[in-house]
């Protein structure tokens, strides 16, 4: 016959003890870049490291470069709806949208040139035909 044991005394749903010895059971516990690693695609990884260098994959939401975190938004809130790729048209529209805010632009400079730059090196060999 099953036995339910009781927790001890000064124990809570959310103080078991348990939670020390399996860092899994911890509320909020991910390890590093786990939930950003799902949120990106193999592409936005490749445009990301080439403009800014980083691994979004091995950093965490608060360590994101400004640029990273905008396509993370974007992903999240459907603006870069999932199955579509970046592409020149998201770059533009993106930074634009961002200058009209006012605020911080990291679609901008340099950062713009470089993933203008990326989009565009995978697009050779593609052969577009205008009727």
């Amino acid at each position: 016959m099953p036995v339910v044991a009781s927790p001890s005394p000064g124990a809570t749903a959310t103080n078991t003890g348990r939670a020390e010895e399996d860092p899994r059971l911890k509320w909020g516990a991910r390890t590093r870049g786990a939930g950003l690693a799902a949120d990106f695609t193999d592409l936005d990884r490749a445009l990301i490291r080439a403009v800014t260098g980083e691994d979004v994959g091995l950093v965490g939401d608060g360590d994101l470069s400004p640029f990273a975190t905008q396509i993370l938004l974007d992903r999240r809130h459907r603006r870069l709806p999932p199955g579509r790729e970046i592409d020149l048209s998201y770059l533009m529209r993106t930074s634009r949208r961002l200058a009209g805010l006012g605020e911080h632009n990291p679609f901008s400079g340099d950062a713009l040139s470089r993933a203008v730059h990326f989009v565009q090196s995978r697009e050779t060999g593609r052969l577009d035909v205008v009727l």
